[in-house]
C-alpha cells in the first residue's frame, strides 16, 4: 500500500533544499540504535535506510536489537513513506525519547514499525497535509490516502480523524490512550506487575479476613513443555456469600482496578515482547480437556525470562492471571497469582520464541 502512496505523492511534493537530517549511531549493553533528528529532507530515506542496514550488519554476531530513535518535526511525506517501509519490512523498533518529538511526517514512520517504544514527556503528533504550507485538492487526496494507510497501521480512529481535519499548521499531540491503543510501550513505566491501588472502604464497613486457599483446579499441561511441582495453578476464588450490599460492592471496586491494571500490563508487554524477538510475538496457547491459556513471552529488565499467564474467561476457562519469573534454579519458574498474590514454581523446558530473541531487556533500559 505505501507503495502505491508514493507514486501518487512523487507528482507533486518538492524538496525545500533545507538541511537535512541528522543521524548519529550509538549503542546500549544489548542494543544499538541509530537517532534520526532534524527535518527530513530529499536524499534522507537512503541515508537513513543505510546507516539501519549497516548497524544490522555490524551487530549479526551479537545480535543486538537495532532500533531507530526519532526526534523530528518532520518534512518530505516521500522520503518519510520511504524509510517507514523499510522500518515495516525489517521489523525495526522505533523510540521516542523523553523530550524529543516525532511530528507530522515523521508519524508515519513511527506508525508502521511493529515494537513502538515512547517515555512520558515525548511528543507524537499528527496534522493534515500541506504543501509549501497550503492546502489545495491534491494535499486533500493526499491526506485521504494517509488516512487510509494508517488505518490498515492499527492508528485509532480518534488520531486518523485529526489526521484529516486538522490545519497544517495546527498539531494533535497524541494522548496515552491513543499511544496504548497503537500498541505502544512507555519505556519509563515499570514491567512488574501493577499493584492495586487500595480502594478505602466504605463507611462502618470492616475489612474482610483474608479468604481461605481454595482447591487446586486443573492446570494445562502443555504438550510436555510443562510440568508442575505445586498442587497446581490456583481458581480463582469462589464467591463468597455475603449480606453486606457495600462489602460486595467494594470488593467489586478491587476486582475491577485489579482487571484494569492487568490490562495495561498485557498491553505493555506486547509491545516488549516482539521489540525481543524480531518484531513477532513470543506466545503459545496451552490448553487440557477444561482450560485454556495464552502465554506470552518477554524479559524483564534484570534479564529474567518472564512469561505471562492470560486464562480465558469464565465460562470457558477459570479466568487465572500469573506472572511467572525465571529463577536461579534453572529450568523453574516462580508464579505469582495475579488477583490475591499467592505464589507456587513451576518447571518448563523451553523458553517461547527462544530462536528469534535478540536481546534481553535492553530496549527497556534505554533511558537509564
Amino acid at each position: 500500500m505505501a507503495r502505491v502512496f508514493l507514486c501518487f505523492a512523487a507528482f507533486f511534493f518538492v524538496s525545500s533544499g533545507a538541511v537535512a537530517v541528522n543521524l548519529e549511531y550509538f549503542e546500549t549493553k544489548g542494543a544499538a540504535f541509530v537517532r534520526m533528528s532534524g527535518k527530513i529532507e530529499a536524499g534522507d530515506s537512503e541515508k537513513v535506510i543505510s546507516s539501519l542496514a549497516a548497524a544490522a550488519e555490524r551487530q549479526t554476531d551479537n545480535r543486538k536489537i537495532i532500533g531507530l530513535a526519532l526526534d523530528s518535526h518532520g518534512g518530505s511525506v516521500i522520503e518519510a513513506v520511504r524509510i517507514s517501509e523499510y522500518v515495516e519490512t525489517a521489523k525495526t523498533p522505533v523510540v521516542v525519547t523523553q523530550q524529543a518529538s516525532c511530528e507530522s511526517a515523521c508519524f508515519f514512520i513511527f506508525m508502521s514499525s511493529p515494537a513502538k517504544f515512547v517515555a512520558h514527556g515525548a511528543r507524537v503528533g499528527v496534522h493534515s497535509v500541506s504543501l509549501n504550507g497550503k492546502e489545495n485538492a491534491d494535499t486533500s487526496l493526499m491526506t485521504v490516502r494517509i488516512a487510509r494507510l494508517a488505518r490498515s497501521a492499527g492508528v485509532p480512529q480518534s488520531v486518523i480523524g485529526k489526521m484529516v481535519t486538522a490545519d497544517p499548521e495546527e498539531m494533535h499531540y497524541l494522548s496515552d490512550n491513543e499511544l496504548k491503543q497503537m500498541s505502544v510501550s512507555f519505556l519509563d513505566d515499570d514491567d512488574n506487575p501493577a499493584q492495586t491501588r487500595p480502594v478505602p472502604p466504605s463507611p462502618a464497613v470492616a475489612q474482610p479476613a483474608p479468604l481461605a486457599p481454595q482447591a487446586p483446579a486443573a492446570t494445562p499441561q502443555p504438550s510436555g513443555s510443562v510440568t508442575y511441582n505445586a498442587p497446581g495453578t490456583p481458581r480463582p476464588l469462589a464467591p463468597q456469600p455475603e449480606t453486606d450490599v457495600l462489602e460486595q460492592q467494594r470488593r467489586a471496586e478491587i476486582k475491577a482496578a485489579q482487571d484494569q491494571n492487568f490490562a495495561r500490563y498485557w498491553s505493555q508487554i506486547l509491545g516488549w515482547s516482539k521489540a525481543q524477538h524480531g518484531g513477532t510475538l513470543a506466545s503459545e496457547r496451552r490448553c487440557n480437556k477444561s482450560n485454556c491459556a495464552t502465554v506470552v513471552a518477554y524479559f524483564d529488565r534484570q534479564q529474567r525470562y518472564v512469561e505471562a499467564w492470560r486464562y480465558d474467561e469464565p465460562p470457558q476457562g477459570s479466568g487465572v492471571k500469573l506472572v511467572c519469573r525465571q529463577t536461579p534454579d534453572a529450568p523453574r519458574l516462580s508464579c505469582k497469582d495475579w488477583y490475591d498474590e499467592r505464589e507456587f514454581s513451576i518447571d518448563y523446558t523451553h523458553q517461547i520464541g527462544e530462536d528469534r530473541v535478540s536481546s534481553g531487556a535492553d530496549l527497556l533500559d534505554f533511558l537509564k
